[in-house]
């Protein structure tokens, strides 16, 4: 929580602004000061607040129209360890598996929607991050949410 409200009073007095200031004669960009700062200060508020190991979590939310009906689909990751390295690491890993299995041909930089089969990348997704919690470090969860809002957890 430390973290946390040190970020956002670094913010609230103006530190995130990208206009460079005139210190001593040299120019300095608050927001490249702030981030500096707090890359020094993290690791000695997580040892003096005891945060213990890092964590994470993120959402994915797509909204659309599927035969002309209102649909939203969800996707939530919450890692009890290593920062949220499901969300980042592992599709890059993926990725990277993809490529070497020659299941990626387009050429260029794409969206991941405009060159990899999505459920080839769940199938493999599904064998990095377990969907419990239970003795592990992640869970995820699929959902699919009806347009009179009702909420269906989905099972890939």
């Amino acid at each position: 929580m430390e973290y946390y409200k040190l970020t956002a009073e670094l913010c609230r007095l103006g530190f995130a602004s990208r206009a460079p200031l005139e210190v001593n004669g040299q120019p300095v960009v608050p927001y490249d000061f702030a981030v500096a700062f707090l890359i020094r200060e993290r690791e000695r508020i997580l040892r003096e607040t005891q945060f213990g190991t890092q964590r994470g979590c993120m959402s994915v939310v797509v909204t659309g129209r599927k035969r002309g009906e209102a649909r939203e689909l969800r996707v939530h990751l919450a890692s009890r360890e290593g920062g949220l390295g499901e969300g980042t690491g592992i599709p890059a890993a993926i990725g990277a598996t993809l490529l070497q299995r020659r299941r990626i041909t387009a050429p260029g930089v794409l969206p991941p929607e405009g060159c990899i089969d999505a459920n080839e990348f769940l199938g493999l997704a599904m064998e990095f991050i377990p969907r419990s919690a239970t003795g592990s470090g992640a869970s995820i969860l699929f959902e699919s949410v009806a347009a009179d809002g009702t909420v269906t957890k989905m099972n890939l």
